[in-house]
């Protein structure tokens, strides 16, 4: 584990996960990288230095038992609660690990982008914000920091369904309400149109190929990248695809 930074404030990377995905059912114990997805989601998250927790959040549905087993077999700290209410099972997580910060990972995000999640977690610690993200990015490197108090208000203010599924999305259309801030990206990780979450098959062959050309060499164990890695292996998936190389640069290719 990456060793961490000691903050006066605790924070926890919460990854939420669940197997019942309308386009995907079961994803988040597909393999990509030689790794469930959960698991390489998890392990990504372990090289942020400012969160002092990383933990699954998933459903106490029968439907992702499979998924709390797993994680129980492997020692990952994982927290069940509600399947559609969301926001609550945040709520009740960062009550549970005793949190002032909560990191929000979505589980189908394997290649989260960490060096931004500690810049954004110093930064709502430094300022005492209550919320704070970032825009112009890549779909599948963005986290999300907000307070545990934040959390814990919003649940209070709202019930409509979207704002309980979707965590923060009362949060991002009331910004007025909160002390927050937007970090503003620049260089090859601005959004372009790609997006490396999860959602489809595709998107599992696509997220699988840029693993593998991330596999770790010497010193590296294969989780410790920074973005422009993962943005020179697509590049170079493209490359490969059109010059007749591999089938996996075929498949980035193709996704993209």
């Amino acid at each position: 584990m990456t060793k961490r930074q000691k903050k006066g404030k605790k924070t926890g990377i919460l990854i939420q996960a669940r197997l019942s995905s309308s386009r995907l059912p079961g994803k988040m114990l597909m393999e990509i990288g030689g790794f469930p997805l959960v698991e390489y989601v998890y392990k990504r998250c372990l090289h942020s230095r400012g969160g002092e927790l990383v933990a699954i959040l998933t459903s106490v549905e029968k439907s992702d038992d499979p998924l709390f087993d797993f994680c129980s077999k492997k020692r990952i700290p994982v927290f069940r609660g509600s399947l559609d209410n969301v926001l609550e099972r945040y709520v009740r997580a960062s009550e549970e690990y005793g949190l002032d910060y909560v990191v929000r990972v979505c589980g189908d995000s394997p290649f989260v982008d960490v060096s931004l999640m500690d810049k954004m977690i110093k930064k709502a610690h430094e300022d005492c914000l209550d919320y704070v993200s970032a825009e112009n990015v890549v779909d599948g490197f963005l986290s999300e920091v907000v307070s545990g108090k934040t959390l814990k208000a919003v649940l209070e203010q709202t019930d409509k369904p979207l704002d309980l599924e979707h965590v923060t999305l009362y949060i991002r259309h009331n910004m007025d309400k909160f002390k927050s801030t937007l970090f503003n990206v620049e260089g090859d990780v601005v959004d372009n149109g790609i997006s490396i979450t999860v959602d489809t098959i595709d998107d599992l062959w696509l997220c699988g190929a840029i693993a593998q050309a991330l596999m770790p060499g010497k010193g590296c164990d294969g989780f410790d990248f920074i973005q422009e890695d993962v943005m020179r292996a697509i590049h170079q998936g493209e490359n490969n695809a059109g010059q007749g190389g591999s089938n996996a640069g075929a498949e980035v290719s193709e996704t993209d």
